[in-house]
């Protein structure tokens, strides 16, 4: 409020995983300084208080039991953190009046539902779609979706704060758990004729590859990278392409798929990959360069120099869901 610091939220990648921070600014010479006593997931918002002795966000206490932001104030200069919230909610931004006697903030709820519908059967809801979830509170298929050989569907949820996996039958919408050992499990592929998965799992901000039977058992970590991310599976199971953030680089990998040594394909910026129904190609979403626009790049599966790349259009962003 007197206009002489900048508080920001900070994400450093240089161990190759987000460690999210607060900052202070010093408005007159720039100079950033490390701010807060703890380390955070996904800071948001931050509002100071009027009389500039301390600061209110919604953010994730990093090692805690839920994802989803709760309210904070944070002393200032100190940077002792206490806890406004403590429920299962998601707040999203924080703003102070000016006498600091309300606070603004906002309540959002994930929402999503797994719909199964022909090929080319138009658009929902009008087509001949069949919805298999449904409810409030819950993110069905919000982070990965897959077919199992026998047609159920494995998904991950986000519910409470929490991301696992589930398996839905589509004819029945009976829908089960896996029983994971991992904190988080998202991104599940679909891998080898016998219906194994292969997902991400770990904490919030440093997943690993792991690979487990269609019902969750069996579960074999394949990577240990820093942060492994968006695995997809050959037809045949044999090889695992993902994903791997190393520092500020953002590169295509894969590893054996039961386990082995990874190597880079020296693909870097990319997204999630996905590999053609015979197996010899992965396509991949990428940037020649930081500020390039997004191309399509096709490699071949055994190894070796970019064979085709294609320009997906200025509307193309470079993301998972892309």
């Amino acid at each position: 409020p007197n206009g002489k610091l900048i508080a920001t939220s900070v994400v450093d990648q240089a161990n190759g995983k987000p460690d999210f921070y607060n900052g202070m600014i010093d408005a007159k010479s720039g100079k950033m300084s490390r701010f807060s006593d703890g380390e955070w997931i996904f800071p948001r918002q931050i509002a100071w208080m009027p009389n500039s002795d301390g600061l209110v966000m919604a953010a994730t206490r990093k090692g805690g039991d839920s994802l989803n932001s709760q309210l904070w104030q944070l002393s200032y200069p100190g940077g002792h953190a206490h806890r406004c919230t403590n429920d299962i909610n998601l707040y999203t931004t924080s703003s102070m009046s000016a006498d600091a006697s309300k606070l603004l903030t906002i309540q959002a709820t994930l929402n999503s539902n797994i719909w199964e519908l022909p090929a080319g059967g138009g658009i929902l809801p009008e087509s001949q779609g069949k919805q298999l979830t449904s409810g409030v509170g819950r993110a069905d298929g919000y982070m990965g979706i897959s077919w199992l050989p026998d047609q159920r569907i494995v998904f991950s949820y986000y519910a409470s704060g929490q991301i696992d996996l589930a398996t839905i039958n589509t004819q029945s919408k009976e829908s089960h758990d896996l029983q994971l050992s991992e904190t988080y499990n998202s991104h599940p592929s679909v891998c080898g004729a016998d219906g194994d998965i292969v997902f991400v799992g770990g904490p919030a901000t440093s997943g690993r590859i792991f690979r487990a039977g269609p019902n969750g058992g069996h579960s074999k970590q394949l990577t240990n990278g820093a942060t492994d991310n968006y695995p997809v599976c050959t037809p045949d199971g044999k090889w695992v392409f993902f994903q791997r953030l190393t520092g500020a680089a953002n590169e295509l990998w894969k590893v054996p798929g039961d386990g082995g040594t990874a190597e880079s394909l020296k693909v870097d910026h990319v997204s999630q990959a996905a590999v053609s129904r015979d197996g010899k190609w992965v396509a991949v979403l990428y940037q020649p360069a930081v500020d390039a626009p997004g191309q399509i790049g096709i490699w071949p599966v055994i190894g070796g120099e970019m064979v085709a790349s294609y320009d997906p259009g200025p509307d193309a962003a470079l993301g998972a869901e892309s």
